[in-house]
């Protein structure tokens, strides 16, 4: 994976924390594939999907 810019970084910094702002007061979902954005987050708030026998599984990360 190439190195993010530091520029980038901080931006997805800063959307993380309006969605962590957001979610005070309802519940939001966020699809990512970045590893920095899912930095930002509480562990206990991290929800993965994946497909297992043509069905949708959700699971915590803890």
């Amino acid at each position: 994976m190439a190195e993010a810019q530091p520029a980038r970084i901080k931006s997805i910094t800063l959307v993380a924390e309006m969605f962590k702002r957001l979610s005070k007061k309802r519940q939001i979902f966020i699809a990512t594939q970045s590893p920095y954005l899912v930095d930002c987050l509480e562990m206990e708030n991290i929800i993965v999907a994946s497909v297992n026998n043509g069905e949708t599984v959700l699971r915590n990360v803890l």
